[in-house]
């Protein structure tokens, strides 16, 4: 099931590609987090992070 537009992130994530445990069941976080869209992704501090990463990459070059 998917409710939106997937993470722009999910290639790299560790806890989406299923690298990393979470509290919940895989599927359900992908669904509740990573498939959501924005709804979903600005609860993820995963998705947080890494787009803080990207901004400061694109400030250093």
């Amino acid at each position: 099931m998917n409710l939106g537009n997937r993470c722009q992130f999910a290639a790299e994530c560790p806890i989406f590609q299923g690298e990393e445990e979470t509290k919940i069941e895989l599927s359900l976080f992908r669904n509740v987090f990573c498939n959501r869209g924005y709804k979903g992704w600005k609860n993820c501090d995963r998705y947080l992070e890494l787009t803080k990463q990207k901004e400061n990459n694109e400030k250093n070059y």
